[in-house]
């Protein structure tokens, strides 16, 4: 879907007079197209060397002639177009036209949120910045803490995985939390898992990997104190539970890679082919190893599989009104339990 042209390449001009920004993360894109204008475009220029369109909108004929006008205060003209669905013939002739022999005193950006490949492919005169989702959970976390770092903030690791296990996958999402976070902090250096507590209205002392380590250390009447805390606090299930099943796949994951190695195996190479498969499974957690080999150990694989499977179900129900607190009491009462 889209414009299909092919720039045709140039031995003398080095920098890119066409930039394709493309992609399935509509944040991203919005995000480094405008990084992209106020890179190329002045404030006193603006009103007259920047032109936006879209491609829904605009006729072949208006779009060639901003194309090919020269700039009037800055060096190059500044042309965005943001291509939506397929274009018309007359609009695709002219881009075709265009990208085979642009104009050096102009920068076309184009700007597309799909799924599928980008428009134009890179060449001498084309750059592409590709825009993909961030998919893993640690992608997302990085990003949250580098959009923090933006605004002065440091934002904890355990705050920041958190928040990405919590909200949905696109990264407008986690930006406009973040921007409450960082309103609600105010002129304190950074974010904590608290503050992002307090900013979604829930006041309770205990923090969701609080609720983590009371699991791992199988402790029945703490993990019950700091659950109705977080229920008291005004903390949603399906926050609490869409949290616990990340870790607690890793903690299945940790008992597989022990139980397919042996525990406590005396075979030097052996020990250390476990721990570097530990440690990637945890992550910024391998400090926390020790414990989920041992939670791992008492609970068992069996056990551990049929908590994720129940786990899911319960989120499921939970979602179509179902299930309640009840429901997770007692799978948390069972996963706590010794064999």
């Amino acid at each position: 879907m889209g414009f299909s042209v092919t720039a045709r390449k140039s031995s003398s001009e080095k920098i890119p007079v066409i930039i394709v920004v493309a992609g399935p993360e509509d944040f991203l894109v919005n995000e480094k197209l405008e990084e992209l204008v106020r890179q190329h475009v002045s404030e006193e220029s603006r009103a007259f060397d920047y032109t936006e369109f879209r491609s829904n909108d605009v006729d072949a004929r208006t779009f060639w002639n901003a194309l090919i006008t020269m700039p009037f205060m800055a060096a190059r003209r500044v042309v965005v177009l943001h291509v939506q669905g397929e274009p018309r013939e007359d609009l695709q002739k002219a881009l075709s036209q265009y990208a085979a022999q642009p104009a050096k005193t102009t920068l076309l950006i184009m700007v597309q949120v799909t799924d599928g490949a980008a428009a134009i492919k890179s060449s001498a005169n084309v750059e592409v910045i590709p825009c993909n989702l961030l998919k893993r959970t640690s992608e997302r976390a990085q990003w949250a803490r580098e959009y923090a770092k933006r605004f002065g903030k440091e934002l904890s690791a355990e705050a920041a995985e958190y928040l990405v296990t919590t909200s949905q996958t696109r990264l407008a999402d986690l930006a406009a939390k973040l921007d409450h976070a960082i309103l609600y902090v105010g002129d304190a250096s950074g974010i904590t898992g608290q503050d992002l507590l307090k900013v979604a209205g829930v006041s309770t002392e205990y923090l969701p990997w609080d609720l983590e380590d009371a699991i791992l250390k199988r402790h029945p009447k703490e993990i019950l104190k700091i659950v109705r805390s977080m229920k008291e606090g005004g903390e949603e299930l399906l926050r609490i539970m869409a949290y616990q099943r990340g870790w607690l796949l890793q903690l299945w994951q940790v008992a597989s890679v022990v139980k397919r190695t042996g525990h406590g195996k005396s075979d030097q190479e052996g020990q250390d082919s476990k721990e570097g498969q530990i440690s990637t499974i945890l992550g910024r957690k391998s400090w926390k190893s020790r414990d989920f080999e041992a939670a791992g150990a008492a609970i068992g694989l069996t056990r551990l599989r049929q908590a994720v499977v129940d786990l899911v179900d319960l989120e499921a129900r939970l979602k179509t009104g179902r299930a309640d607190w009840p429901g997770y009491y007692e799978w948390l009462w069972r996963l706590s339990q010794p064999r």
